[in-house]
């Protein structure tokens, strides 16, 4: 009996595809039929399910199964579809080339992560590790895995090791490095922006996840796919989503951002993660919401201008999340409840003769009784209105803001909190020449000042 009669033959929901034959997990129940975690590769002869974490060769699961395993004693298992010799030379290539190395990538992580260069197809190599931090795939940048891949956390092993108060989930291995690297606790997903590990019960633990998508269309599908997969396992964890679109160009990422010397870690703390928005459904129940603020006292004070912006601000706003490609010549993602423009162009909704200024009156006076907030965009072109969810039903339950978040640094290393003379560290990183050094006050302030190079 070949490799693939023996899984096709004994798996639930069997679905080959190439060298693999994917179904639900013969060891333990799954809840979802749909979602199979059970993988099994036809060349090797090697399982691994990422539902229970069970793993082996043919011979081990036929005697799970209750059959004979004399038939697969004489074949020859492939136990690793990786060359660690291979590895090795390739992470060597990297260390020994800086050229290779981008700017935004400390030297510890690359040397942790054995990320090397493969100087025949001018390709990064980034070695895929397990839950317990075996190396068992090897990627090529914008490129193959080798045969047996699975989709996984990257990196999966430092999961663990992450304190639980928050996650950067980013789109490919290269920005996960440089945020490692500037201390942060990040990871993606070995199969692209799009896809998704089969169980992602590890990311439970975390208080706040992040989602840091590129600035393109593609990060929109990330965040959706992300976004919707955490809700499923708990609906009520917080999620929020980082934009980049004020300091990156179009399609530009993370490592864009770390590229440019005037942004660091604290920068990107303020700029990116205290900024940003929370992850939301649609909302809801608008009926119900005006049918209440009709009858209120505030309501049947309003003037014939305020009520008229109110009303149609209310029925202009997004549903969903919308995402304007080239609005003032820039990206704005705007979520449910929130609607982007200008009061010119708002103002064409009012009627005839309706102003702008008249618009802009309404949004000051709205925004000074607690009903919208207003930010200004990019170029000072327009502004994002949000309307304040004061009686709004959004289809998800949002965490309320209770704790201030910090941000604690991770770190490959063990520090003990001293630099090279003894002094004590702030937690805090920065770049020199693409190495991720720990500073004490007194060395910031003498690398801002050009004295340190």
């Amino acid at each position: 009996m070949s490799f693939r009669d023996l899984y096709m033959s004994n798996l639930e929901n069997p679905t080959p595809s190439g060298n693999e034959i994917k179904a639900n997990c013969p060891f333990k129940e799954e809840i979802s039929k749909v979602n199979k975690s059970f993988s099994a590769n036809i060349v090797t002869g090697q399982y691994h399910c990422h539902s229970c974490d069970a793993s082996g060769n043919a011979i081990k699961f036929a005697k799970l199964m209750g059959f004979d395993p004399t038939p697969y004693y004489d074949h020859e298992f492939i136990k690793s579809s990786v060359d660690e010799a291979e590895v090795n030379r390739f992470h060597n290539n990297l260390m020994e080339n800086p050229e290779y190395i981008r700017e935004t990538w400390g030297l510890k992580v690359l040397e942790d992560l054995k990320v090397g260069y493969n100087t025949g197809s001018l390709q990064l190599t980034f070695p895929i590790f397990n839950k317990e931090g075996k190396i068992i795939n090897l990627k090529y940048h914008k490129g193959r895995q080798t045969k047996g891949s699975h989709v996984n956390f990257y990196p999966w092993h430092y999961l663990d090791k992450y304190k639980p108060d928050y996650l950067i989930i980013c789109e490919g291995e290269p920005d996960t490095i440089t945020l490692l690297s500037y201390g942060f606790q990040a990871i993606t997903s070995t199969g692209g922006a799009n896809s998704i590990p089969p169980t992602i019960t590890d990311l439970n633990k975390f208080k706040k996840i992040f989602l840091c998508p590129d600035n393109d269309k593609a990060g929109d599908n990330f965040i959706d796919k992300w976004g919707a997969s955490i809700r499923k396992m708990n609906r009520k964890k917080n999620i929020r989503i980082c934009d980049l679109s004020s300091y990156v160009e179009d399609k530009g990422d993370v490592s864009d951002y770390f590229s440019k010397p005037i942004y660091y870690r604290n920068t990107f703390i303020s700029d990116i993660l205290k900024k940003s928005r929370f992850f939301k459904g649609a909302f809801s129940d608008i009926s119900y919401f005006l049918n209440d603020i009709i009858k209120s006292k505030w309501f049947s004070g309003l003037s014939e201008r305020d009520l008229i912006v109110y009303m149609i601000l209310l029925f202009r706003v997004n549903r969903y999340r919308v995402t304007y490609e080239n609005f003032n010549n820039s990206r704005v993602v705007c979520q449910p409840g929130e609607w982007a423009g200008s009061p010119k162009r708002f103002s064409k909704y009012c009627g005839k003769d309706f102003s702008a200024k008249r618009v802009d009156g309404s949004w000051k006076f709205l925004e000074k009784e607690g009903k919208i907030r207003r930010e200004i965009l990019p170029k000072q072109k327009g502004c994002r209105i949000k309307v304040l969810d004061q009686g709004l039903v959004f289809c998800t339950d949002l965490p309320k803001e209770s704790v201030k978040l910090e941000f604690p640094v991770f770190t490959t290393e063990n520090s003990e909190n001293e630099d090279e003379s003894g002094t004590s560290v702030k937690d805090e990183t920065v770049h020199i020449g693409g190495i991720t050094k720990y500073i004490s006050n007194s060395q910031r302030k003498a690398i801002e000042e050009g004295e340190v190079c």
